[in-house]
């Protein structure tokens, strides 16, 4: 055994940052300086966010008629139903308040895919995408077989569908189906639709390249490039595929807890909180560590990790335009049809009639699947179901086609009743 002599140990036990003389000695070593221009390039995304936020506003509509047909189409969304279902309404509304229709589509758009501060966050990206794009065509590139192998073990061998109904035998939930009203929707701008998802995958490349930056700490930038590349695009493919596949409109059904939750939020509400909260610790620790340690250098550290959020937003939007929005149907498809072959849940209606709340069953999720399957087709239906029949319009005579019977939400839409009305006494 080599005796370490007193004076050695008694220098190493004070190196050791568990102890009182460790800890001042390493607080002593911090480059407070360059800790503080760190900090601002940092901070840089934050401040560019904020002013472009207010922009973002102005530019979606800030005048009082913008606010006002804003309001009608929340209250048409917040009683359950879609906005299809009450497009002459709302039309009326939008000629009444003098409102152009790309405008009014950008308002519905907004509403139904709010963008907050964590979007405007990326909005550098598009001014150094010139340079990020330099990163991010190859991890493009690897991306795609990642994600067609991912989509291929877990939609085509049905991975996912066998994993869903191994968590409704443990928690005892029951799966049921409830439309939500904005996937009926489709005239929307779809590069605010697109990038209503980036942030995802941005903060979770940034999240992988800490991880490896911290845990693996290697000399060669590249080597840590690269091993934070594949472990990214492991789990963006795995979050992709599953989303898309989960935009089904399922739902957990707990009667013990007395609580609906959609399967897609119940897996957000694991995933974004531990991205959030490790993306956070590791940026900081990362952050101390490079301003202590005597070659390590905060500000290029800094640079490097506003570089690599960049990057990372870029590859997000690649392969949500390049995949999710491809794609994206099609797996939505496969997987809702192996859940009715499976489950074959029950889909409901949620709505809302002056603060009275209203569960109510309108067939199964086959005929909903069925129903939508030959409308995107443009094929004939293989049987009628109430649902389809409750859709059906009436033709008005000297007036507007108008559904038979519109119902009661928020929205004024007391003309489109008596016009209703007067369509059946003439029939």
């Amino acid at each position: 055994m080599k005796v370490i002599p007193i004076s050695d140990a008694q220098h190493r036990r004070n190196r050791c940052c568990y102890t009182p003389l460790g800890i001042r000695n390493s607080v002593a070593g911090t480059d407070y300086e360059a800790l503080m221009w760190a900090l601002g390039l940092l901070c840089i995304p934050l401040v560019m966010a904020l002013p472009a936020r207010f922009a973002w506003r102005i530019y979606t509509g800030s005048k009082i008629e913008h606010g006002d047909y804003r309001k009608a189409v929340k209250q048409v969304l917040d009683s359950g139903y879609s906005l299809e279902q009450f497009r002459v309404s709302l039309n009326d509304e939008r000629r009444r308040l003098h409102i152009e229709p790309e405008k009014a589509r950008l308002i519905e758009t907004d509403v139904l895919y709010p963008l907050s501060l964590p979007h405007f966050l990326l909005l550098p990206a598009l001014i150094v995408s010139p340079l990020a794009i330099l990163l991010a065509i190859p991890m493009i590139i690897m991306a795609i077989p990642i994600l067609l192998l991912l989509d291929w073990l877990l939609i085509e061998k049905r991975g996912l569908i066998m994993a869903l109904l191994f968590l409704q035998r443990r928690t005892k939930w029951q799966i049921i189906h409830i439309s939500q009203p904005h996937r009926t929707h489709g005239d929307l701008r779809e590069a605010v639709v697109s990038f209503h998802r980036i942030p995802r995958a941005s903060f979770l490349g940034m999240f992988a390249w800490l991880m490896v930056h911290w845990s693996l700490a290697a000399e060669s930038i590249w080597l840590e490039m690269l091993v934070s590349g594949i472990l990214y695009l492991a789990l963006l493919a795995v979050i992709e595929v599953v989303s898309n596949a989960l935009d089904a409109e399922l739902v957990f059904a707990d009667p013990a807890g007395s609580r609906l939750v959609p399967v897609d939020k119940w897996m957000q509400a694991f995933v974004e909180p531990l991205i959030g909260a490790g993306l956070i610790f590791l940026l900081w620790r990362d952050l101390m560590q490079e301003s202590r340690l005597s070659g390590g250098d905060p500000v290029i550290f800094a640079l490097t990790a506003l570089f690599v959020l960049f990057a990372v937003a870029v590859v997000g939007l690649g392969v949500e335009i390049g995949f999710s929005r491809r794609r994206g149907k099609k797996t939505q498809m496969v997987f809702s049809n192996q859940v009715v072959e499976e489950i074959n849940p029950l889909s409901y209606t949620f709505t809302r009639h002056s603060g009275r709340l209203e569960l109510n069953v309108s067939c199964s999720m086959a005929e909903t699947v069925e129903r939508r399957q030959s409308e995107r087709e443009d094929r004939p239906r293989k049987q009628l179901d109430f649902a389809f029949v409750e859709k059906l319009r009436s033709k008005a005579e000297g007036g507007p086609i108008t559904p038979p019977q519109a119902p009661a939400t928020p929205l004024d839409i007391s003309a489109v009743e008596n016009s209703a009305g007067d369509g059946g006494s003439a029939e």
